[in-house]
């Protein structure tokens, strides 16, 4: 249950988050070989991974946030273990 005075909080944090998605996608959109590209480095293929997951991360807990009768806990759990399994798969790859 999400207490009804963070609703604007998560309304914001949606927008927020979606927009800062969109200039990720505008700035791998404009340079795709030097980002993520199969000769660019791996730093920063995995900066544009880590980034991209941080903020799906961040806009499906505040947009589910935004539903008042949303359970946030199994989501951030699901979302937290995708998380993980990004930074292990990014510690790999370095």
């Amino acid at each position: 249950m999400v207490p009804e005075g963070l609703r604007e909080f998560f309304t914001a944090s949606t927008g927020a988050s979606a927009t800062l998605l969109g200039l990720l996608f505008i700035a791998i959109a404009v340079e795709p070989k030097s980002i993520v590209g199969e000769q660019s480095p791996v730093e920063t293929r995995s900066r544009a991974s880590s980034a991209y997951t941080a903020l799906l991360n961040v806009f499906f807990i505040s947009l589910l946030g935004t539903i008042r009768t949303s359970g946030l806990g199994h989501v951030s759990l699901i979302l937290a273990a995708v998380g993980l399994a990004n930074t292990l798969g990014i510690g790999v790859k370095l």
